[in-house]
């Protein structure tokens, strides 16, 4: 026998968990990446210099470098923890130190925010 359809109700929406306080950042607080990414270089060079190494042979290959496609696979090899905010911070320190990159690393336009002035 068909369900009346007049009477379906939709099932009950999945409820979403609050994020956990140690992952909050506070209000005007934001997280300085590239402060971040330099300090992983700091702790792992031998993961950053395999992220280079990948870019740069990826461009001798004249193939677009996707730093996401660079962290999942350096993630593979030294099953390392990359924290994926810190891709910007990555791709802008790739072009610093070879700027011949600029032309094939893929990236996003960035959102600019100017700081708030308080007035009292």
């Amino acid at each position: 026998m068909q369900p009346d359809l007049l009477q379906w109700r939709p099932p009950a929406a999945p409820t979403v968990e609050p994020t956990p306080e140690k992952f909050r950042r506070a209000p005007g607080d934001p997280r300085d990446y590239r402060a971040e990414w330099e300090a992983f270089v700091v702790a792992r060079p031998d993961v950053a210099d395999r992220i280079e190494r990948i870019a740069l042979s990826r461009r001798l290959l004249d193939l677009r470098v996707e730093v996401n496609a660079l962290f999942a696979q350096v993630r593979e090899e030294f099953k390392a923890t990359l924290d994926n905010s810190t891709r910007a911070a990555c791709s802008d320190w790739l072009i610093e130190r070879n700027p011949e990159l600029a032309a094939v690393i893929k990236r996003r336009a960035r959102k600019r925010t100017a700081a708030r002035t308080v007035t009292p």
